[in-house]
């Protein structure tokens, strides 16, 4: 999968038309990783971020859910940026590890 990278932060996947924020060092991280002969290079997992509405779709929830959920510390980590609610991609991943079940009967 090609990546382009557009002004200040911002990577875009043409074929998913995801657009992903990313930390300044990791966007110069991949410059430079351009810059040097890479022929293409993507932002790490644990870097990106999603807004509440992708968030309620990946964990099959509704936005009052996840709202509900941080207004009583439930749910996976989130961070205020600006007023916006993100949710870190490490973070979901730990609230779903953290969450997986085998079976119906709590573990021993």
């Amino acid at each position: 999968m090609k990546w382009s990278t557009m002004p200040a932060q911002f990577i875009a996947c043409p074929s998913g038309g995801r657009l992903a924020v990313i930390p300044e060092t990791e966007y110069r991280r991949m410059l430079e990783a351009l810059e040097n002969g890479a022929s293409e290079t993507t932002p790490r997992a644990d870097n990106m971020h999603y807004t509440a509405p992708e968030v309620a779709e990946r964990l099959r929830v509704s936005e009052v859910s996840l709202a509900r959920w941080r207004s009583t510390r439930r749910g996976p980590a989130y961070i205020k940026s600006g007023g916006r609610v993100l949710y870190r991609e490490a973070d979901l991943l730990e609230y779903e590890n953290k969450n997986a079940r085998k079976g119906t009967r709590p573990d021993k």
